[in-house]
């Protein structure tokens, strides 16, 4: 006999010293305790109004039998093991008597939902920026340049770097985080190596769902370093001014003056 059935076993006979004088109800029941992504959950711990039933098996099983006057109602109760929550409230068991015998021969069946308190996720981020377009683009008015990867950029979260995106600005990640939150990357652009870039270190907002999920982020960069000014010749406006007679020309733009031709 199993640790988990002597339990139950033993469980069964103080419930049923409860109701001596009464017709009393015996009932199977199995509990079946898993996580929310389903998987059978062992060592879990089922007590039923105070007394230990016993624990989940390898399968998340444990089989009982509840022993009491018709109607009796059972508290239940369990404890899951680390890492994961234990849940807050189990349905109550009523013994009934039922007019068919298969009925009466069926087990009761109660879940147990032992909820982990993070959740995988796994991320892949792209990095990538526009390019100011080259001279004889912008001689040409266009305003697009070429669209190029972000190698070396580090992710970091809670202050702590994750890793660098490779030569094509990809990185994958896998991060646990607690459900109903929101995850927040930091795309960090503060190195020498990508002051073109902007914006400057944006963030990358993930939430996190339920359950296990991927999730594809990008982080989307311009450049936007100021171009060297371009060398331009002056136009040049020449303005005389002829006073007549022997009087020479009047070099307005360069304020010199010359005598005219003889």
């Amino acid at each position: 006999m199993t640790n988990a059935r002597a339990m139950a076993f033993v469980c069964t006979l103080a419930l049923a010293c409860a109701c001596e004088g009464q017709r009393a109800i015996t009932r199977g029941v199995v509990f079946r305790a898993f996580d929310d992504n389903h998987k059978p959950v062992a060592n879990v711990a089922v007590r039923a109004n105070g007394q230990r039933l016993g624990i989940s098996d390898g399968a998340g099983l444990l089989h009982a039998q509840m022993t009491g006057a018709e109607g009796a109602a059972f508290r239940l109760a369990a404890e899951c093991p680390e890492p994961y929550l234990s849940p807050r409230q189990l349905p109550r068991v009523v013994l009934q008597r039922f007019a068919a015998w298969k009925q009466q021969a069926s087990k009761l069946e109660v879940a147990i939902e032992c909820e982990r308190p993070t959740r995988e996720l796994a991320i892949l981020v792209q990095a990538s920026f526009v390019a100011r377009p080259a001279k004889s683009a912008r001689r040409s008015r266009s305003k697009e340049g070429q669209t190029k990867p972000v190698a070396g950029l580090p992710l970091r979260w809670q202050a702590r770097e994750l890793g660098r995106t490779d030569a094509q600005g990809l990185l994958h990640l896998s991060v646990s985080a607690p459900p109903g939150g929101v995850l927040e990357l930091l795309a960090d652009s503060s190195e020498p190596a990508f002051e073109a870039l902007r914006p400057r270190s944006p963030t990358l907002s993930v939430e996190v769902k339920p359950q296990d999920d991927i999730y594809v982020l990008k982080a989307e960069f311009r450049e936007d370093v100021a171009a060297p000014p371009e060398r331009r010749q002056p136009p040049k406006h020449v303005i005389k001014v002829y006073a007549g007679g022997e009087a020479p020309f009047v070099d307005l733009s360069k304020g010199r003056g010359r005598s005219p031709r003889r």
